[in-house]
């Protein structure tokens, strides 16, 4: 499987930016469309069985991956990382900050785990770890 980055609500500015950087490290960058954000994230890789089966977010509800996402989308950008080996991620956010990106908060790996979450179960997740965070 290739390396993919998938962003969720970044500017199309900030999206040129990303993608012009990953291609430097060999990295496929996807952005999102807000219609998609009820979609599992394994749908974007062709990951079937993400859709077919669904995830269990964690409230214990099952993702309906066949409704389309109707809100107005996420207040904060969001990144998620795909296939892409420690040594890459190292890489990318080392050099990150370097190319002058704006910097977004909420960042994942893909995993086992989350493959059949939708976007919004993820970015849910990812809201409660960073105001948990910040709140420390």
């Amino acid at each position: 499987m290739k390396k993919q980055i998938l962003l969720f609500s970044v500017s199309k500015e900030q999206e040129q930016k990303i993608s012009d950087f990953c291609a430097t490290l060999g990295i496929d960058v996807l952005t999102i469309e807000k219609k998609d954000y009820a979609r599992p994230l394994g749908s974007f890789l062709g990951i079937s069985e993400a859709a077919s089966k669904g995830g269990k977010g964690k409230n214990g509800s099952r993702t309906q991956s066949v409704r389309a996402y109707r809100m107005t989308g996420f207040p904060s950008p969001m990144m998620v990382f795909c296939n892409v080996e420690q040594e890459d991620l190292d890489a990318f956010l080392s050099g990150y900050a370097g190319a002058g990106i704006e910097k977004i908060p909420l960042k994942a790996v893909l995993t086992p785990h989350n493959v059949s979450w939708t976007c919004e179960q993820l970015y849910e997740e990812l809201m409660e770890e960073h105001r948990s965070f910040n709140r420390r």
